[in-house]
């Protein structure tokens, strides 16, 4: 039997009620790097091991990236096991919650 992968359309009009329900900062060796795990409600799902990285790069430009949990696949490349759609308004609603979070702490 050939399975057949068919692509799938996200809604971009769906909007998420994302809740950030932990976090817990990672000590890094790189003074210039907050690197930050955290948990957080999707409606009603919860995704466990998110990670929200930031710094400045090799071009001396700041950044901030979420990142999924992923596993590493047979051929050494990792691949997220949970998605969905981050906008830059949503990104920085979790990146506040974030702040609070560890204010709270």
């Amino acid at each position: 039997m050939i399975n057949k992968k068919t692509e799938q359309t996200v809604v971009s009009n769906s909007k998420f009620d994302v809740t950030v329900t932990r976090v817990h900062e990672i000590l890094t060796e790189n003074e210039n790097e907050q690197v930050i795990s955290f948990d957080v409600n999707v409606g009603d799902v919860t995704i466990y091991g998110m990670i929200y990285r930031s710094g400045i790069s090799q071009n001396n430009k700041p950044y901030e990236l979420i990142s999924f949990p992923a596993r590493k696949g047979t051929d050494g490349k990792y691949y997220n096991h949970v998605w969905f759609p981050i906008s830059r308004e949503l990104q920085a609603t979790i990146i506040e919650q974030i702040s609070n979070k560890l204010t709270d702490q």
